[in-house]
């Protein structure tokens, strides 16, 4: 299980898994997204990380040569996935 520190979306974490009862929850996007700016700069490791980045590829080949923010396009991208 992991924990996000406590702000905007670690409460709602934590009411969806405390109060709800939540087995699951499945995050499909957020803003300033870490792994998809890593893919955006073709990042490469030796270790799982590298899995999620080979997953985000097709939205970040989707929004190659747009215009204004690219990492706000290809988040939405990979949110659509």
């Amino acid at each position: 299980m992991t924990f996000t520190r406590p702000g905007r979306s670690g409460y709602l974490l934590f009411f969806a898994f405390f109060f709800l009862g939540a087995d699951l929850i499945l995050v499909l996007g957020h803003s300033n997204c870490g792994a998809v700016e890593g893919a955006l700069k073709g990042l490469k490791f030796d270790n799982h990380i590298q899995e999620v980045l080979n997953a985000i590829q097709p939205a970040v080949e989707s929004v190659k040569g747009a215009s204004g923010d690219v990492l706000e396009k290809a988040i939405k991208a990979n949110a659509g996935l």
